[in-house]
């Protein structure tokens, strides 16, 4: 859907689905591009999602915490 990290942060506009798969998408741009998400999180507020670093936050820890767990068996 977002072939590259460029085309990710044109998309976002007012009343954009943000979805888990969004976040994740940013979180994989991340980990290549350290600080890609604050880029995205701050468009993401300019754009009016206040709660864009909340919700990206726990998507992370989520994700995360489910790959710890996957590890761990």
């Amino acid at each position: 859907m977002y072939p590259n990290k460029q085309q990710l942060l044109e998309s976002i506009h007012p009343g954009m689905k943000l979805d888990r798969h969004f976040f994740l998408k940013v979180y994989g741009y991340e980990i290549s591009f350290p600080g890609f998400a604050d880029k995205a999180v701050k468009a993401l507020e300019d754009a009016g999602c206040s709660k864009a670093r909340e919700y990206y936050d726990k998507t992370v820890a989520e994700y995360q915490r489910k790959q710890d767990c996957c590890l761990a068996n």
